[in-house]
């Protein structure tokens, strides 16, 4: 019994792949044939593996934050000139020193934070290589990154690589 569950749990991942598989390649044709020169000589060579993607911290809406908070600590320890600094230096060095301070603290945060993010599930990735006739007639081999959306019902993405 044990045997019987365990094929059907294996038997379940494996169609869901396939059909994963399935979608990625029928969306990619669909998109291949809006966007050649020639679509009618476009010929699949090859699709890696699809493989899942996940949000990261850096352009999340706290990274982004912590980002500006750091750069204006920045701009303002490294903004005073030289006349500023001599009709009040102490009070200026002072504020220069909190800044630099402020500035480490943010980074140091946003190294941590980013260390420890757990992005979520954004969707599927795969890389397309085709070969298809070019504007002069010749047939050329190309290359597409493909980002998918969860549901595998629409390109995110295709970027030329």
């Amino acid at each position: 019994m044990k045997n019987l569950i365990y094929l059907f749990i294996v038997g379940l991942a494996l169609s869901s792949c396939n059909s994963n598989d399935n979608a990625a390649k029928s969306l990619v044709s669909d998109y291949m044939a809006k966007s050649l020169m020639d679509a009618s000589s476009y010929e699949s060579v090859e699709f890696t593996e699809l493989d899942s993607t996940f949000s990261i911290f850096y352009f999340t809406t706290e990274a982004t934050l912590l980002r500006t908070k750091r750069d204006l600590a920045h701009t303002r320890a490294f903004g005073f000139t030289l006349d500023n600094i001599g009709k009040n230096s102490s009070s200026i060095l002072d504020s220069i020193r909190v800044y630099e301070q402020m500035e480490q603290e943010m980074q140091l945060l946003l190294d941590e934070k980013e260390q420890y993010y757990e992005g979520r599930f954004d969707g599927w990735t795969t890389v397309h290589t085709y070969r298809a006739k070019n504007g002069f007639g010749a047939y050329r081999l190309g290359k597409f990154r493909f980002m998918f959306n969860k549901d595998m019902t629409e390109i995110v993405s295709a970027t030329k690589i």
